[in-house]
């Protein structure tokens, strides 16, 4: 389930990384942030989802047995991970603070962390 998030992270933060240079960071971040708040609500929805079980039926591979409510954590990181802001928040906080040239020898340090 980890992976799922690191996954569609690897698919999201490229399309808004270039988003953010086009159309600015702060609509991109309010953007990730109501992707954020999407994925939460699936994941609190989860929690109130019946559980049913869907038998899936592979010939080379046999028989899985996958719950709904697991389908829905799934979906609900791969919702977070694709518009997760982990990128985006500190880079934000980056340029701010290079305008006005507050602790650049601590931010220098952290954007070197960052790449």
């Amino acid at each position: 389930m980890g992976a799922t998030y690191s996954a569609f992270q690897l698919i999201g933060a490229p399309i808004l990384g270039k988003w953010s240079d086009t159309y600015g960071r702060k609509k991109v971040l309010l953007l990730s942030n109501a992707g954020t708040l999407a994925g939460w609500i699936f994941f609190v929805f989860t929690l109130y989802s019946p559980l049913q079980n869907l038998i899936i039926d592979f010939s080379v591979l046999g028989t899985f047995i996958i719950s709904l409510p697991l389908i829905l954590l799934f979906l609900a990181r791969a919702i977070d991970g694709i518009t997760g802001e982990i990128f985006l928040s500190p880079t934000h906080i980056l340029q701010i603070y290079r305008q006005k040239k507050i602790g650049v020898a601590t931010l220098e340090k952290w954007e070197c962390q960052l790449i």
